[in-house]
């Protein structure tokens, strides 16, 4: 797999949020069957995600990273009618994996793919122009739902915000010390200490 491209510019968001959908975002995972047409002939995976939207970008910015053209996906929910066995440990599943891709393994039951999960990367988050926090996440879509589940905002109340690369200005030793933390995760909001190192907490 090739390596991300460094963001060449910020990216600009805009944040209104609630607390109750705040804490949807944090809790809310579905299961999604995704049926694609890449180049390589007919596909059928299953993404843990919280919209049709989103398990259809997490599947096309995964392919892109892998360099497979997708041409067509089709995604349809599929956790609410499984009963029985083949629930077997889905609800796990949901309230403790990321966005991810998900295989069924009998006896086992739902169990989140961890061969196929993009590459974390360092991301800077600046809001008028100053450094706010570093977020570890897959990519800026990513990063910003993050960073908003870190918050606790008023209802209503709007934050405009730019992410960046986050390992622009860092030192040396700093950089070094990324390694272990994008290689394993979790994905979320990263702290730096002289002594400790990179810490990352999990929003919420």
């Amino acid at each position: 797999m090739t390596n991300p491209p460094a963001l060449s510019a910020a990216l600009s968001y805009t944040l209104c949020i609630s607390k109750q959908h705040r804490e949807r975002m944090i809790l809310e995972m579905n299961l999604y069957e995704a049926e694609m047409v890449t180049e390589n002939g007919s596909e059928q995976i299953n993404v843990v995600a919280p919209s049709h939207e989103r398990s259809i970008d997490f599947i096309r910015e995964y392919y892109r990273q892998t360099g497979v053209r997708v041409t067509k996906i089709v995604t349809r929910r599929i956790d609410t009618e499984l009963k029985g066995r083949d629930r077997l440990r889905l609800d796990d599943l949901l309230h403790t994996a990321p966005i991810c891709f998900a295989a069924y393994c009998p006896p086992i039951g739902w169990l989140a793919d961890q061969t196929a999960t993009l590459p974390l990367r360092l991301f800077k988050i600046e809001v008028s122009g100053k450094l706010a926090d570093f977020v570890v996440a897959p990519n800026t879509d990513v990063a910003s739902a993050v960073w908003a589940a870190s918050l606790m905002p008023f209802e209503g109340e709007v934050r405009q915000f730019n992410i960046l690369d986050g390992a622009l200005g860092l030192t040396e030793h700093q950089r070094k010390c990324l390694s272990s933390v994008l290689g394993f995760g979790p994905a979320g909001i990263a702290t730096w200490d002289g002594e400790e190192g990179w810490t990352v907490r999990s929003p919420g």
